[in-house]
């Protein structure tokens, strides 16, 4: 049987999930590119106060796009201005 140490499984999981994320990015610049507006993100526009009642049902509104899960997310404050890094 093959085992893999916590560590070891753990770090595999990330790479995956990390080329499935460059993965996305690429076919959404491709779509773009040639048919359409696909943004390369998964962008969540929430309210600081209501941050995650506004996360969760724009997620579960997804839950038919699972492949934008994928996508790096990048969250928009509303009524702010300016990008938080």
């Amino acid at each position: 049987s093959f085992v893999l140490a916590p560590a070891t499984k753990s770090k595999l999981l990330q790479l995956d999930a990390n080329n499935q994320m460059r993965s996305q990015i690429r076919g959404a610049l491709f779509r773009s590119i040639f048919g359409g507006s696909e943004c390369p993100y998964l962008i969540l526009r929430v309210r600081r106060d209501n941050l995650i009642r506004d996360t969760l049902l724009q997620i579960s509104a997804l839950q038919h796009e699972h492949e934008d899960l994928k996508k790096p997310l990048k969250v928009i404050f509303k009524g702010e201005e300016g990008i938080d890094e």
